[in-house]
C-alpha cells in the first residue's frame, strides 16, 4: 500500500527548496511523475530502494525542473547531485528510516 500523502509531500518540499518560474508545472506534469515514481513506495520499503528510484529519476523530467529555476547559479550536473540528495534524505525522514547506517555499508 503506497504511503498516505508521500508525493504531495514531496512535491512541496521541492516548491520550498526551489524558487521556480512556474510552481503549477511541479504540482501538475512534474507532480504525476512524483506521484507515479514514488507510489511503489509502501511501508517496507528501504533505503535502498528509495535510492534505486531516485537513481532511476527520468533525466528529462529532472532538465525541465532545472529550467524552471529562478536562480540556476549551479551547472546541470551539480544541480542533480544536490537535488537527488536532498530528494533521497527528504523521503528517508518522511518514512522514518535512518539513513545514518548506509555509511557504514
Amino acid at each position: 500500500m503506497p504511503i498516505p500523502d508521500l508525493a504531495i509531500n514531496i512535491i512541496r518540499f521541492l516548491v520550498s527548496t526551489y524558487k521556480l518560474k512556474n510552481e503549477t508545472y511541479a504540482y501538475s506534469e512534474f507532480g504525476k511523475y512524483i506521484r507515479v515514481t514514488f507510489s511503489k513506495l509502501n511501508e517496507k520499503s528501504d533505503a535502498e530502494e528509495i535510492l534505486d528510484l531516485i537513481r532511476n529519476f527520468d533525466e528529462k523530467k529532472l532538465v525541465e525542473f532545472y529550467d524552471l529555476l529562478v536562480y540556476a547559479t549551479k551547472n546541470f550536473k551539480d544541480f542533480l547531485a544536490e537535488f537527488k540528495a536532498k530528494l533521497f534524505c527528504f523521503i528517508c525522514e518522511e518514512m522514518g528510516i535512518d539513513i545514518k547506517y548506509l555509511i557504514n555499508k
